[in-house]
């Protein structure tokens, strides 16, 4: 098992994916991106908006990026998920589900 991403209490962190057909390979710019952190029994962490929107980063191919707010209700050396779904339309549906553990910033 992979080990969990690490967020920090109190910090303002950024989000990115990028983000590939899965056929063609080609960089998708046109989805729409959210993110949601959920604790583990999928119920939405409160202090924030949640989800909050990953958007394209200007001048980049398939890059999205997003801010996971510090105002979240995390504690420290818990874990939370964080769930990503990106919608680029007609078939185009990915979901990604991150393990990730709060620290002290």
């Amino acid at each position: 098992m992979a080990a969990a991403e690490k967020i920090f209490v109190d910090s303002d962190m950024n989000v990115e994916v990028t983000l590939r057909g899965t056929v063609s390979g080609n960089l998708i710019s046109t989805a729409t991106v959210t993110a949601e952190l959920l604790d583990l029994s999928d119920v939405q962490i409160t202090g924030a908006t949640n989800p909050f929107t990953l958007a394209a980063v200007a001048g980049t191919a398939g890059l999205y990026r997003g801010n996971l707010s510090n105002a979240f209700d995390t504690v420290a050396n818990t874990s939370y998920k964080l769930k990503i779904v990106a919608n680029a339309g007609a078939g185009l549906l990915r979901t990604i589900i991150l393990t990730v553990e709060a620290r002290e910033s």
